[in-house]
């Protein structure tokens, strides 16, 4: 049985409770006033188209993709990429893991080292109860191997274990470390199975891009040495190996062709590429874009096809100085670790009144906890009052999903869906 959707939670009117099965009956429109701001929400055209390209390139390039159900926490929406051809989700933790295993997803990378042993048990414990399930581990260290051999025997069936590699963050960082761990995964019997290597290369940071470029490269290449390694090593038939987030799947994609290990198996964890954003992605999906380009220049990648599908919509509140307005969203609504929301379009009384190029002069400049502060930084600026509409784009959907419980599905200008989150 549904939990009732009612005025407790932003965007639903006072007076009504509802369900996310019939809240489309209702005709809220964000941009009409017809129900309380602010809200956030998902184009679902644009999501299908975004799932649609990926899933796309994947397929051509002979990749798998684990999309990082981080991004959302939605198990709807985990399971419509699974539905659309997604070999599974990854996630980051034992809570969201075990949110993904209660709603029936079975294939799961567990994209992170566990902890110690008590966390190891924990994970064996969860593991136990979905006997069915595939769940593959991230271990950095025999520290982290013994705590995966903990949860096995905890679980009395072996833990299939990804071996990580790393530059900025977790991981083994040479071949040699890698080496050792595998050894050390032989010593511990039927308790841990290795079934590949995996590594996360957005976190390979340098003092410019072409610096980070060539730390990336690096690191494949260990990557593709390890799975070297780790076949031989373990007899395998299929090597794991997973790499890739949003930014530079490209790379991934070009290692593993160039490579041309038998058996390999390339799983993305792309997650923030389905729903895309206004700032950091589409930066990054630009500089994709430039950097895949054919001796004629014609584009080798779909980047530039991708295209943003969240937007948050929030009322100007107030007007208190000629270029300054006060508007109804805050840092509990919207991500702010990399960039400020960035204003798309203006509605009062229903009606759109200025489109992004007008709108571009209006800028936000400041977020307290439940307020944004927009100066108008030009003459040509729109001027606003308070009641209207403001369409925002945002930048790291990561950090904005987790801000609210309910995500909107938009259909058109419509509300024709809702999503539950669960951060925990």
């Amino acid at each position: 049985m549904q939990t009732p959707l009612t005025p407790q939670i932003r965007g639903i009117p006072i007076g009504i409770s509802t369900d996310r099965d019939s809240i489309a009956s209702l005709q809220l429109r964000p941009s009409s006033g017809n129900m309380p701001l602010p809200v956030l929400t998902l184009d679902e055209a644009q999501f299908q188209a975004n799932t649609r390209l990926m899933l796309q390139f994947c397929s051509q390039n002979g990749l798998k993709i684990a999309p990082h159900a981080k991004t959302p926490m939605s198990p709807d929406l985990a399971k419509r990429l699974i539905q659309a051809g997604a070999w599974g989700a990854s996630v980051a933790n034992l809570q969201q893991a075990a949110v993904l295993l209660a709603h029936g997803v079975d294939h799961l990378i567990l994209a992170n080292e566990i902890g110690g042993r008590r966390s190891g048990e924990r994970l064996g414990q969860l593991l136990a109860q979905y006997p069915d399930a595939e769940c593959l581990v991230f271990a950095d260290s025999p520290q982290a191997l013994d705590a995966l051999a903990a949860a096995g025997q905890t679980r009395k069936k072996p833990i299939s274990v990804l071996l990580e590699l790393g530059a900025g963050r977790c991981g083994a960082r040479d071949l040699p470390a890698l080496k050792a761990l595998a050894s050390h995964a032989l010593d511990l019997g039927g308790l841990i199975a290795v079934r590949g290597i995996a590594a996360y290369e957005g976190s390979a940071e340098a003092d410019s891009e072409e610096a980070k470029l060539e730390k990336i490269r690096a690191l494949l290449q260990l990557c593709t040495q390890a799975a070297t390694h780790v076949r031989s090593t373990f007899h395998l038939h299929k090597v794991v190996f997973s790499v890739g987030g949003s930014h530079y799947f490209d790379l991934v994609c070009e290692a593993v062709r160039q490579a041309g290990i038998p058996g390999l198996v390339p799983i993305l964890r792309s997650g923030a590429i389905f729903f895309l954003d206004h700032g950091v992605y589409q930066r990054s999906l630009q500089e994709m874009d430039a950097r895949c380009r054919d001796a004629h220049g014609h584009p080798t990648s779909p980047a530039a096809q991708f295209a943003p599908a969240m937007r948050l919509w929030a009322e100007v509140l107030s007007h208190p100085e000629p270029d300054l307005y006060i508007c109804g969203i805050g840092k509990r609504d919207v991500s702010h670790d990399l960039d400020l929301p960035v204003p798309l379009a203006v509605y009062r009384d229903g009606l759109r009144i200025a489109e992004r190029t007008a709108i571009a002069a209006v800028k936000v400049t400041e977020l307290n906890d439940q307020h944004a502060f927009l100066t108008a930084q030009a003459a040509s600026a729109p001027v606003l009052q308070p009641g209207d509409i403001i369409e925002f784009g945002i930048s790291h959907p990561c950090t904005c999903f987790d801000k609210w419980n309910l995500i909107y599905g938009l259909q058109g200008d419509t509300i024709a869906a809702a999503y539950r989150t669960c951060f925990g």
